[in-house]
């Protein structure tokens, strides 16, 4: 018997949170990363793991058989830290990391259709 596939899901939001349910659906094992309490407590409701943690700070994820990295970079700067950081601590993932980033790139649109002549 196969184990179930464990997903991590970095920066769940919105997006990540679709994700999750797409894989839950599938019967395989999430987890989402998320700073906030009222975040985490949001994933729980819907079945998701929560992992609390700030990535700008030291982190210990778990092993995943896929990585969803849905978490922006800062908004300094050229590098992405919290990515080459989770790179060198985290297990490498049997199935791959998808970079996502984040759909907040574009600040509150009030609803507005953005694209990338804006």
């Amino acid at each position: 018997m196969r184990p179930t596939p464990h997903i991590l899901i970095v920066g769940c939001g919105d997006i990540g949170l679709r994700i999750a349910r797409h894989h839950l659906a599938r019967g395989e094992r999430v987890t989402g990363l998320v700073r906030r309490e009222d975040a985490a407590a949001s994933l729980l409701e819907a079945g998701v793991q929560a992992l609390l943690s700030d990535l700008d700070s030291p982190w210990q994820g778990p092993a995943a058989d896929a990585i969803y990295w849905c978490a922006p970079p800062p908004s300094q700067g050229l590098d992405e830290p919290r990515l080459s950081a989770a790179l060198t601590t985290l297990p490498p993932p049997s199935r791959g990391l998808l970079y996502i980033s984040t759909t907040g790139v574009y600040g509150d649109c009030q609803g507005r259709w953005i694209d990338e002549a804006e």
